[in-house]
């Protein structure tokens, strides 16, 4: 046999234009599996599929338009107008809706506190002495606040007032009204100001539907004591007698109520709203547990602690031991009537706060002996440890549920990083093979 004749066939031998159809069909296949299990990992959890969406997004088009910013994020001025859209859509349909139009006053009540990061300042002692150390813009902060209750506020005002107009038997609109009246006065020094001026008279008709809840008249209390005491100085004086008493009066009136209740399943509330926005599942959680609301109730129950305890510590200088006594009981019983639902119905704030007010008291009964009766310093004591078992559940379960990941990201993060070397390797080596194809096309 000669060199130029062929052999005999090879049976084991592929065609080229076969091998080419196995590679792609092993690519083809290798893609449908991986898409598969991509595809399983995501439908496990409501929000799989927008986390991909959103990662592909970004990673394709985001260079050229912006990458998505999620709402709770948005400066405030852009939240005020995305809420305002929102809520005019989804009440649309169901008017009569006392829910919706409830939790369509807590969304416009105050923006997601989550646009915060992105107002950072240097402070001037630290920069003098070449320290970077970042704190709040309190100023920006507050500005972007008055932009969003310059758009928001009346419209939160007349949702929260529709709310109790469709369900007067509700208290909870009732309540959750009457903390929509005032300011948040958290990034700035001075009194609360209310949002209306017949604000007295609101407060007044939501303690006529609910009369045996103490925070109408803790809420007065508040308002008086912030302008009977100076609150920029740490032992809070007196400045204005009459509002100080004035305050008191307001103060024991809400100490002899049954408790001291705010709302109540807000978080549901606002889920439900949520359900009818476009808003991404996704961003749920921060949208709900980022609200100026809840440091609203807290700010209110350590103001009125502080004035207490500051009023407390002056009378037991000039011992005057059973009054100073009265006074750091009044501050227990009066986290004692927000915890009555038990600790995990109040803000974290609020049950740290309860502890140390439990434990400023049991340490006030031990330095003076003698001046409650045995048996009540063992229920003081008791009390005190309660108190403190509250408290580091409470923070355990939040570090918990702050910390904890879902157990499909890992491959979601995978996704995501797929479709950014999709966009800077792939997309360039594609564009740059076309290019190639046309030039050689033109040549040939």
């Amino acid at each position: 046999m000669s060199l130029s004749e062929p052999g005999p066939p090879n049976p084991f031998r592929i065609a080229h234009g076969a091998r080419r159809r196995l590679l792609a069909c092993l690519v083809v296949v290798l893609i449908l599996v991986l898409f598969t299990r991509l595809a399983y990992v995501a439908s496990q959890a409501d929000t799989g599929w927008e986390t991909i969406a959103g990662q592909w997004r970004d990673a394709t088009i985001g260079p050229f338009v912006g990458n998505y910013v999620p709402i709770s994020l948005r400066e405030p001025v852009d939240q005020a107008t995305y809420w305002l859209r929102e809520s005019e859509r989804v009440q649309t349909g169901e008017p009569d809706n006392a829910e919706l139009a409830m939790a369509s006053a807590l969304l416009l009540d105050s923006p997601s506190m989550a646009f915060e990061v992105h107002h950072m300042t240097a402070p001037k002692w630290a920069t003098n002495v070449g320290l970077k150390i970042p704190e709040l813009d309190n100023s920006a902060i507050k500005r972007a606040l008055q932009e969003f209750n310059v758009q928001c506020r009346q419209k939160c005002l007349a949702e929260a007032a529709r709310a109790t107009e469709l369900q007067p038997s509700e208290v909870r609109w009732w309540r959750l009204r009457a903390m929509t009246l005032f300011d948040d006065n958290s990034h700035t020094i001075g009194p609360i100001q209310p949002h209306v001026t017949d604000w007295l008279r609101v407060l007044q008709q939501c303690q006529d539907h609910d009369p045996d809840n103490a925070l109408y008249d803790y809420l007065i209390a508040r308002y008086y004591f912030d302008r009977g005491v100076d609150t920029s100085k740490l032992d809070n004086p007196t400045i204005d007698q009459a509002n100080f008493d004035l305050g008191m009066q307001w103060f024991l009136r809400g100490q002899r109520k049954a408790f001291c209740d705010v709302g109540g399943g807000e978080s549901h509330l606002l889920f439900k709203f949520l359900q009818r926005t476009r808003a991404p599942r996704i961003e749920y959680r921060d949208i709900i547990q980022n609200r100026y609301i809840q440091y609203r109730i807290d700010e209110m129950a350590r103001c009125i602690a502080r004035v207490l305890w500051c009023q407390a510590e002056r009378q037991e200088k000039k011992q005057e031991l059973a009054s100073a006594l009265t006074l750091r009981c009044q501050a227990v019983h009066l986290f004692d009537q927000f915890l009555r639902r038990g600790a995990f119905f109040c803000g974290v704030f609020t049950v740290s706060l309860h502890s140390t007010a439990s434990n400023t008291l049991e340490e006030f009964v031990g330095k003076h002996p003698g001046i409650v009766s045995a048996v009540e310093a063992t229920r003081i004591g008791i009390a005190a440890k309660q108190a403190k078992i509250d408290k580091s559940v409470v923070d355990e379960s939040n570090r918990r549920l702050t910390t904890s990941l879902p157990s499909f990201s890992p491959l979601l993060m995978t996704a995501g990083n797929l479709a950014d070397a999709c966009v800077t390797i792939v997309l360039p080596l594609l564009l740059a093979g076309a290019i190639m194809c046309i030039v050689a096309s033109h040549f040939r």
